[in-house]
């Protein structure tokens, strides 16, 4: 005997229900039928012999579906399955359109298959077109050292991140708009390999930064171009800061050159070494710059004149008080080694390529959305004047909760093996 279709079965509840008496509501809850649709049941089933006056017996061909003429359906389980597949192939693959999809799969379908046809598999399927996840590109060393990182913090509580003072810098683009790029993927895929588009760092129309803690806001700062009077008071500081450095700086150069040579078991043909004070031995110099961000204009009107004022207000409060920042070159350079050690703060070791892992990522994203939600500024000074606003409606609730993510994004960052393809969240696992 053939299995009765799941359809049959209901369309047979229906009908004994109605026999039985028993109410409509009671009969569209139980079969999940509009009241319309029982009723057209019962209309077929008698068209084909049933009487509920004289009969309790119900029959099969009472209520299964007629037979129906046409051409064969072409989407076939293994018609979908060869869709799905070439769709999941990569990450190129899944931004294929349904007509391309279709030419790929034709081949291997006899008659070959429509891009409509398509379509209707992968909706059926529970793919979407979506915009692609954006992630920062990460090397294998890349990810090594996010893993390793991770472990060695997994154990900090809140109390030690709340010793942190977060602090970075972003573009702001003026009338920007975000791409339209789609791939398909079902509601779990979101942070799959192939449905994330990289992103990198780019420098446009002004340059916004700013830090804070778990219990106080920081200063925040707007980059203008460098003027000419303080590129000549940048050229005096420096000259008479390498005037003081050189002495120094030769004496360990003379040092480390006498204890090479006299690890040398042969003679060295050529002139010997000479002293030049350069950017190799240690001097100070800047390297040409187009009104960008450099070493020199961020030690003095970031870390000088805000950053480690900040951060020795909040070491009063909290002596374990560390400041974080990326590994940009402005952040990495030498002096910036020599100025902390001056001004007695930590600095938290950070991994390349982690914006997941700094708190104040999450802060960019709210104040570029509160800044434009109400639409684009009429300029880029009205835009200027909206982020400093912005910055200062910025609720302390809001940063505790970026910081209070940190902990979740390192256990996820674990189980990725230093990767990053999750989401970003208060909750890791909850997927749009």
């Amino acid at each position: 005997m053939a299995p009765i279709r799941p359809d049959a079965g209901t369309r047979i509840q229906a009908l004994t229900m109605l026999q039985n008496k028993t109410p409509i509501a009671e009969i569209i809850e139980a079969t999940g039928y509009k009241e319309r649709n029982i009723y057209r049941i019962l209309k077929t089933a008698k068209e084909r012999g049933y009487d509920p006056d004289k009969s309790k017996t119900l029959y099969l061909s009472y209520v299964e579906d007629a037979p129906r003429s046409g051409r064969p359906k072409k989407a076939t389980p293994e018609v979908e399955e060869q869709v799905i597949k070439a769709i999941s192939k990569n990450s190129t693959t899944r931004e294929l359109s349904t007509q391309k999809i279709a030419d790929m799969i034709s081949p291997l379908v006899k008659g070959g298959i429509s891009a409509r046809t398509v379509h209707r598999i992968l909706r059926r399927c529970g793919y979407k077109p979506c915009k692609p996840t954006r992630k920062p590109s990460l090397t294998k060393e890349n990810k090594i050292a996010r893993l390793n990182w991770c472990l060695a913090h997994e154990k900090w509580t809140l109390e030690d991140w709340k010793n942190v003072i977060w602090s970075d810098e972003t573009s702001v683009t003026w009338g920007g708009q975000r791409g339209r790029i789609r791939v398909w993927r079902t509601s779990d895929e979101a942070y799959q390999y192939h449905c994330i588009r990289r992103r990198w760092k780019g420098f446009k129309q002004f340059m916004w930064w700013s830090c804070f803690s778990y219990e106080e806001k920081g200063p925040c700062h707007i980059w203008e171009e460098e003027t000419a009077k303080e590129k000549k008071e940048a050229k005096e500081w420096m000259d008479e800061v390498n005037k003081l450095l050189e002495p120094h700086c030769r004496q360990e150069w003379e040092l480390a050159t006498g204890m090479r040579r006299l690890n040398i078991r042969r003679n060295l043909g050529g002139p010997k070494p000479k002293w030049r004070f350069s950017e190799k031995t240690s001097k100070l110099e800047r390297k040409a710059s187009k009104g960008g961000i450099d070493w020199y204009r961020y030690y003095k009107v970031i870390l000088e004149g805000k950053l480690l004022p900040f951060a020795k207000q909040c070491k009063a409060k909290r002596p374990g008080t560390i400041v974080q920042e990326d590994n940009a070159s402005p952040h990495a350079h030498k002096h910036q080694h020599r100025v902390y050690n001056l001004w007695q703060i930590m600095r938290l070791l950070w991994p390349s390529n982690s914006p997941d892992l700094n708190a104040i990522e999450k802060c960019w994203f709210w104040m570029k959305r509160q800044t434009t939600k109400h639409g684009v500024a009429s300029g880029v000074g009205q835009m200027k004047k909206d982020w400093e606003e912005c910055w200062a409606r910025l609720p302390q609730k809001k940063i505790q909760e970026w910081i209070e993510m940190i902990p979740g994004h390192i256990q996820r960052i674990i189980e990725c093996e230093g990767g990053n393809e999750y989401r970003e969240g208060s909750n890791p696992n909850r997927v749009r």
